[in-house]
């Protein structure tokens, strides 16, 4: 018998709270992690499986498979999430390195049990930084590096990032900002620099701060009941991103519509709704279709449909350079899709000038 380890990567933040600790007793457990605000991690997940040797193929287990388990269960269900809002998992449940594992592992499970011949899944280890990991591999075999780990940190006289940053009492933002500088040749102590940091982590926790919004309190119960059934436009919404690729801006119009069935939305969330997902590290497809898909959720109407036209300062001020190009991006849902006189009309008034 032979173990495999696949090592694979997402991104997501996180708050650490329980509403059932007081705030000092939250900040005493879970220090720097139970910022409002939250953070985010780059995760290393270790997948093992264990088995024997196949001799037709010289696997352990045919890796497509493996894969697609951790692409569908792991990556499309955490990656760019804000764990505490956008991951139904983790709605009353602290988001820790340990809760985060433990679920990936009996995800993982459940989707590879069914498929496994001779292999079997073994262990699963996150890692969320240098200095805390988890593994686990089972409700009898876990293993907890985090404390091993955090114990040789303090022993070791060469402190890492972490630990100098809570030296010097800069925030972690501010100090990755000023790493950048020196990294780029500046001197981030000459004067029109002393105060870039501070005001670049302040800028992005704002361009930010959709991972941190809760789309159900942005409604806010602006959600009536109303004998309604013709189409209802909210077009020409300015939106702000920032690309995921680049960290560079993409800015344009959002034009939104639907058709109700019982229900509509107030007309001020509709924006707000465009808000935020806009401010969050995105890709204009993913941001069309996110908007379209939480109006269907929300309010159950017999369609959606969203626009984006957007200019992205990617394409204009680097790589290709074409200042004129417009990124157009569509998410048609229900009526919208299925019915192209709805469609054809949303389009007509989408081009007509208000």
């Amino acid at each position: 018998m032979v173990s495999l380890t696949r090592r694979y990567r997402f991104s997501a933040s996180h708050r650490l709270h329980n509403e059932a600790l007081s705030a000092e007793e939250n900040a005493r457990v879970f220090g720097k992690c139970n910022s409002p605000y939250g953070h985010g991690h780059n995760y290393i997940v270790e997948v093992t499986v264990r088995g024997p040797v196949d001799p037709s193929t010289g696997m352990v287990m045919d890796l497509g498979v493996l894969d697609h388990a951790v692409e569908e269960e792991v990556l499309h269900r955490f990656d760019h999430t804000y764990l505490n809002l956008d991951v139904p998992d983790f709605q009353g449940k602290v988001p820790t390195t340990e809760n985060l594992c433990i679920q990936i592992y009996n995800l993982l499970r459940a989707r590879l049990e069914p498929v496994r011949r001779s292999a079997q899944l073994e262990k699963v280890r996150l890692e969320e930084t240098s200095s805390n990991s988890f593994e686990y591999s089972g409700a009898n075999g876990s293993h907890p590096e985090k404390a091993k780990r955090e114990k040789k940190m303090k022993t070791d006289p060469l402190p890492g990032v972490e630990e100098k940053e809570a030296a010097i009492g800069r925030d972690a933002l501010e100090e990755a900002v000023r790493r950048t500088l020196l990294e780029l040749g500046e001197n981030p102590e000459r004067e029109g620099l002393l105060k870039t940091p501070e005001r670049v982590a302040k800028s992005l926790r704002f361009l930010t701060s959709g991972y941190h919004q809760d789309v159900a309190k942005v409604l806010n119960g602006a959600v009536y009941s109303v004998a309604y059934d013709e189409m209802v436009i909210v077009k020409d919404i300015e939106i702000f991103s920032l690309c995921e690729h680049h960290l560079l801006p993409f800015f344009g119009r959002c034009h939104v519509a639907y058709v109700p069935t019982e229900k509509v939305i107030g007309l001020s969330k509709v924006p707000r709704l465009v808000d935020v997902f806009a401010r969050r590290l995105q890709i204009q497809e993913r941001l069309t279709t996110q908007i379209a898909e939480t109006i269907m959720e929300a309010i159950k109407p017999q369609g959606v449909g969203v626009i984006i036209e957007a200019r992205h300062l990617c394409m204009i001020m680097r790589g290709v350079e074409k200042q004129n190009s417009v990124a157009v991006t569509s998410a048609m849902l229900g009526i919208f899709r299925d019915c192209d006189q709805t469609r054809a009309e949303f389009l007509r008034l989408v081009r007509e000038k208000s």
